[in-house]
């Protein structure tokens, strides 16, 4: 059964974060945009942080596809999240609010079935519920914190652009700790209590 080593996750998520703030300020390639790469970036770090802490031997061209696919969609997802958020004809900041949840749930929701599909096999509906109301939840958290750390958008930050993505990376990554966590101790009580 394949496991996820949270604590060596976490640690290369924070590197993973350092990371993604150098590189706010950086050019990128000429052959694409600088929102798609950005986007992209943030796939390929979590899911190298997710493929790097899971405990099983060996793997590595599937590992490669996992982060591969999971770069790609991530690198759609806003603008997958715009198209569907459009319809709804929001103006200002309730329009960027519902484009910043939309985005943030369809990425959870993708990202949660790339990743059951390739590591972790036992993850339940509710698990999914929970995996998206965290990734919604710390994305409108992070934006507040920006408004904040800005002061409304007067001062630029580099540390401050990366928050969204920090953010989400964290509440996706705690959602899945939960759920182990939750599973294991199930386990265990059936284990030391079979008949109940």
């Amino acid at each position: 059964m394949i496991t996820v080593n949270y604590p060596r996750h976490f640690a290369y998520l924070f590197i993973a974060a350092i990371v993604l703030i150098l590189t706010q300020s950086g050019s990128t390639p000429h052959w694409i945009d600088r929102a798609t790469f950005l986007l992209g970036l943030v796939g390929l770090l979590h899911a190298t942080a997710l493929a790097l802490a899971l405990n099983m031997a060996h793997a590595f061209a599937k590992r490669i596809l996992f982060i591969a696919i999971t770069t790609a969609a991530s690198a759609n997802v806003a603008m997958v999240g715009a198209y569907i958020e459009s319809p709804l004809h929001l103006d200002g900041a309730l329009g960027f609010l519902a484009w910043y949840a939309i985005s943030s749930a369809l990425g959870a929701s993708a990202y949660w079935a790339l990743v059951r599909l390739f590591w972790l096999r036992g993850l339940t509906k509710r698990s999914l519920l929970l995996t998206v109301g965290m990734c919604v939840s710390a994305t409108l958290a992070s934006l507040l914190t920006v408004g904040l750390v800005t002061q409304q958008g007067r001062n630029d930050s580099e540390t401050a652009q990366a928050l969204p993505s920090i953010f989400w990376w964290v509440g996706f990554s705690l959602s899945l700790w939960i759920f182990a966590r939750g599973t294991h101790t199930a386990n265990n009580m059936y284990l030391n209590n079979p008949l109940e």
